[in-house]
Order: C-alpha cells, then structure tokens, then sequence
C-alpha cells in the first residue's frame, strides 16, 4: 500500500509569494513545526510549502508571517542541482488544504458587525 497524505501545522517563517505559472495562481511558503522532545528542548522542522488555484489565493490573503496554520497535501521530492553542480533533493508539501491556527484573535472576520440600536430603521 502506498499512502502519501500529510497534515502538519505550525508557524509560517515568511509572507506567502503569490505568482503566476502558466496562468495558474501558485503559492509558496515555508512552515515551521515544532516539537519538545523529552528532554526538554525544542526540535524545529522547516517545510516548503506549495498551493495551487483557489486555494494559493485565499492563503496569501488571510496569511502573513507568524501566522499559525494546518496544511493538508503530499509530499514531493525535488531532485535538482545547486548553482555549483552538486545534487541537492528537497521535500515540499503540496498542499490541497488549509485551516487556520490557533490565530483565532488575529482572523478575519466574516460577521457583519451588529448594528447600534441607534441604526436601526424602525
């Protein structure tokens, strides 16, 4: 069996980049996922990120450096070369899906605000 479903969540080290390939919205970030081992100490893990369409849009527009996220997708591995020729292989997260963090305070609101009784118009 083969199974490549990843759900991860942390905290984004930059602003998402959005740009356009090949006419398709896609974004790009990198997630930091932390985790206190047992003797204490904080262990980081750092993950490129990667959205597509619809999805690349709306992250970019509710997300900023520091944000806390969950990102659902697979993972992918890059086999490139550096500028000097060495082999280099990194894991990016492809992502189909996001949720917001534990950012609860800092979310956009999608509630009309209530009107004063004064504004009413009866």
């Amino acid at each position: 069996m083969n199974v490549n479903i990843v759900i991860v969540g942390g905290r984004l080290t930059r602003d998402p980049q959005l740009e356009q390939v090949n006419g398709k919205p896609r974004a790009r970030a990198s997630l930091a996922i932390n985790r206190k081992r047992r003797s204490g100490d904080d262990e980081v893990v750092f993950l490129d990120i990667t959205l597509w369409d619809a999805i690349a849009e709306s992250f970019c527009r509710f997300h900023k450096k520091g944000s806390t996220v969950l990102v659902t997708g697979r993972l992918y591995q890059f086999d490139g070369k550096t500028p000097s020729g060495d082999p280099i292989k990194r894991l990016n997260l492809v992502a189909d899906g996001w949720e917001f963090g534990g950012d609860a305070d800092k979310r956009p609101s999608a509630q009309p605000k209530p009107q004063e009784d004064d504004d009413l118009a009866f």
